[in-house]
């Protein structure tokens, strides 16, 4: 369990890192937001690392992820 709990983190890291990387690219009035971003990203990659954990699919975590970016381009959509 040790181990596993390690890979969560580890995993969470890289997936939040994949998201922060964006700040090098966006105008500084973005910027805040990427570090939102990160730090929830964060918090997603723990929830589905255990996700993983306990369903054994990773079909779990890659259908969480699309309807999560799915909301955002809804909401982004509608907003404008």
């Amino acid at each position: 369990m040790r181990t596993q709990k390690g890979a969560w983190i580890a995993t969470a890291l890289v997936f939040a890192f994949g998201h922060f990387f964006a700040y090098f690219f966006v105008p500084p009035e973005l910027k805040s937001f990427v570090i939102y971003q990160t730090t929830y990203a964060f918090g997603l990659g723990v929830w589905w690392g255990y996700g993983i954990y306990k369903t054994g699919a990773i079909s779990y975590t890659i259908s969480l992820h699309f309807l999560f970016n799915f909301g955002f381009f809804i909401a982004s959509t509608l907003g404008r």
